[in-house]
């Protein structure tokens, strides 16, 4: 483990910024943190809402998709989405209000200055325009929602572009689908890409392989078709994203210590979050 919470927390999401740093939404605490080698964790930035997943744009500005409750334990305060954006000093700014979104998870950069946003309810998934702020629909369809709308697990959740593809894992359905992208950015029909995967995020590692997160103790590859277990560490209990660093360094896996699974679903004493980089993959 490479970085750890000093208390409780949930590390939802994790990404690369252009100064080669990581950079980690802490929901509960309501911040953004930072993480390089030399100077270790820090405090980046601080929201006013709850943030979930983040991605830089080309230019280097961080967006960071964001709640107004805490996902763990209800409090009071609006249950809106709102989009942040974050200058390189840190300094936050409200970028648009996503009055008609529900949650919004997990990023892609489709193109410079056109963002996608899985949204977690609802089978939807939404295009950010960063210099208009315009919030569109992307993609709607059943097949990105949840089977039953009773349940608390997300769906639409992680989402990767690669070989012409888009990717989304749907938590709730236990698959990871995926749509040909056509050279003006529009999506073919989704269709069932690895079925029994219970993805929370994903990644490609520069071998051109799917890893996925679960948010459970484990992290799995996609080879052949098949789905297997890639890690077991303890210390990625919770594990909520994964991304590889500078040079094909990783991948690096963030956690929650478990906090998630023992408030919603009763599962023992949570360990605090972390950042552990997994090395000598050979995928």
């Amino acid at each position: 483990m490479v970085g750890q919470a000093s208390e409780l927390s949930l590390w939802e999401n994790i990404a690369l910024g252009p100064d080669g740093a990581f950079y980690i939404s802490d929901h509960n605490h309501r911040r953004i943190l930072r993480y390089a080698d030399v100077e270790g964790l820090k405090i980046f930035a601080e929201l006013p809402a709850y943030p979930l997943g983040l991605i830089f744009d080309s230019d280097g500005t961080l967006y960071v998709g964001a709640i107004g409750r805490n996902a763990l334990t209800p409090v009071n305060g609006p249950d809106a989405n709102t989009i942040y954006r974050i200058r390189p000093e840190g300094k936050p700014e409200l970028f648009k209000e996503a009055k008609d979104a529900r949650l919004l998870n997990g990023w892609v950069r489709l193109a410079p200055g056109r963002l996608l946003i899985a949204d977690s309810i609802g089978g939807t998934i939404w295009q950010l325009d960063t210099k208009s702020g315009e919030l569109t629909k992307f993609a709607s369809d059943p097949l990105l929602d949840t089977p039953d709308p009773t349940i608390v697990t997300p769906a639409a959740n992680g989402l990767k572009i690669h070989d012409g593809y888009l990717y989304i894992s749907n938590t709730a359905r236990k698959t990871i689908y995926r749509a040909r992208l056509d050279p003006a950015g529009k999506l073919g029909p989704i269709e069932a890409y690895q079925e029994n995967a219970r993805a929370d995020d994903i990644a490609f590692s520069p071998k051109g392989n799917l890893f996925y997160t679960t948010h459970q103790k484990s992290l799995y590859v996609i080879l052949d078709g098949k789905s297997v277990e890639f890690s077991h560490d303890p210390a990625i209990r919770g594990s909520t994203a994964l991304i590889w660093g500078e040079k094909d360094k990783g991948p690096y896996v963030v956690s929650d210590g478990g906090m998630f699974a023992s408030i919603k679903y009763n599962g023992g004493p949570p360990d605090k979050a972390g950042l552990t980089e997994i090395i000598g993959s050979p995928y």
